[in-house]
């Protein structure tokens, strides 16, 4: 048995391969991660964007009920997402607008929350992880005559 063992510690074939294949598994993963968090950043920003512009829609639309805004608002959100390729479905978002006054302005703000979804959900990670709620929100100055 000694001697078996002894022949097997002595021969190197087949090192480099079991090598490549535990560092290509940490390199790939680093890859992935890279990818995802740029994925996540875009979305970010491009979620933001879409709130912003449908806060100047809103600002400039009258006689209005809240519930028709919201649907408007939604739309443009959900256009937006959909031409910068975030979402290639209907994304899942929970929007609010509201109008609020401090100091004697009138404001419109709209408030929204978007599920950001990997492309792949590693197993290893916990459920938590297989999405992120993103929260984006724009204020506008109401100005009135």
């Amino acid at each position: 048995m000694a001697a078996i063992i002894s022949k097997f510690s002595s021969d190197e074939k087949g090192a480099t391969t079991v090598e490549f294949a535990l560092i290509t598994i940490a390199f790939l993963t680093i890859i992935y991660g890279l990818f995802e968090s740029g994925r996540l950043m875009m979305a970010t920003n491009s979620f933001q964007a879409a709130v912003e512009e449908s806060t100047r829609y809103a600002m400039v639309q009258e006689n209005y009920t809240e519930q028709s805004l919201t649907q408007d608002v939604a739309a443009i959100i959900t256009t937006k997402m959909t031409e910068s390729g975030i979402s290639g479905e209907e994304p899942e978002l929970d929007i609010s607008v509201n109008y609020t006054t401090a100091g004697g302005v009138n404001f419109i703000e709209v408030d929204a929350y978007y599920t950001f979804s990997p492309v792949i959900p590693l197993p290893v990670l916990p459920d938590s992880w297989d999405s992120i709620s993103l929260r984006a929100k724009s204020r506008q100055v109401l100005f009135t005559e």
